[in-house]
């Protein structure tokens, strides 16, 4: 295996442990990322997709290719990917073109190429401000990530398929949004 290679597993494997697990890690004991680095994959800069090892359940697996791009490029593709798993594995949303993807590929530099529909461009819209302000207080209170996974539980409900079901979630995004508000008092309260 290449050198350069060798070096992009290591920045998947730190991407994944550094800035996804800690998110939503803990709450599926996913450690480690089926991921596979080759130089060229016929058609793609990188795939998440479903594989199944013969008789065996089904799995995800990421595939990124290396060749033709720069360090800069491969890791955005790395993170690119990884979150497209990510998603996967938290049973939302995942495809380059729904809204619950723009959000991680915007918190992550992770070139969001889609083209959100009217559905999901509503969706994002909707949920666009609670998720900079749920951003915010996770920067600054990096334990609270978890309440970030709350709410793109919305964002990437499939049980949302029209504009109504995204006012149908209306009052448990305000329960949500007040439960992480509550928590952040309680810690100001314990702080001073």
């Amino acid at each position: 295996m290449n050198c350069k290679i060798c070096e992009l597993y290591d920045y998947a494997d730190e991407f994944w442990r550094e800035e996804v697990y800690k998110i939503f890690g803990p709450m599926h004991n996913i450690r480690y990322v089926p991921i596979r680095i080759k130089d060229k994959i016929k058609g793609h800069e990188g795939v998440c997709e479903n594989t199944k090892l013969g008789t065996r359940k089904e799995y995800a697996m990421v595939l990124v290719s290396s060749e033709g791009h720069s360090d800069e490029e491969n890791r955005r593709i790395i993170r690119h990917e990884l979150l497209h798993y990510a998603l996967l594995m938290m049973n939302l949303k995942n495809d380059d073109n729904c809204a619950a993807f723009k959000v991680l590929c915007d918190l992550y530099d992770a070139h969001f190429y889609g083209e959100l529909d009217e559905l999901e461009e509503a969706i994002y819209d909707f949920y666009h401000k609670e998720i900079e302000y749920v951003v915010e207080v996770c920067k600054n209170n990096p334990e609270m990530w978890h309440e970030f996974w709350s709410v793109m539980g919305f964002v990437g409900d499939k049980e949302v398929t029209t504009i109504e079901g995204i006012k149908k979630n209306k009052g448990f995004l305000k329960v949500t949004m007040e439960s992480i508000r509550i928590a952040l008092k309680k810690k100001d309260t314990v702080k001073g």
